[in-house]
């Protein structure tokens, strides 16, 4: 089931990523927000694919980069045709972060709540 989440996830972000700029409110809490809400974003895509794909024996790491690294790359191109969006070099480098951050982090919760000691 949780493969249904993160399809949930992939659609509601690509909705997110690929919106008309006009559509998000103005708000500025602290510089470099946008960013962090890249990687926030990514780090939970990437986190709900890893605890799918990866309790496999074999982990099958080109479906996790279709579903993870590809559309994270994807939807930041897009962006270059939507009005009032821009392809930034920068968020998808943060998109990145967070993919990998979320990979990460579920082998390091994963490791500790599965521990057989």
């Amino acid at each position: 089931m949780r493969w249904v989440a993160g399809l949930i996830w992939l659609i509601l972000l690509g909705f997110a990523m690929l919106m008309p700029g006009e559509k998000f409110p103005e708000i500025h809490a602290f510089d470099f927000q946008d960013k962090l809400i890249h990687t926030v974003l990514f780090f939970i895509l990437s986190f709900i694919w890893a605890g799918v794909r990866l309790k496999e024996q074999k982990p099958n790491w080109l479906l996790f980069s279709l579903l993870v690294v590809l559309p994270s790359i994807l939807f930041e191109i897009g962006q270059y045709w939507i009005p009032n969006r821009s392809l930034d070099l920068w968020d998808l480098v943060f998109n990145q972060i967070g993919v990998w951050a979320g990979l990460l982090g579920y082998f390091k919760i994963s490791s500790k709540v599965f521990r057989l000691d």
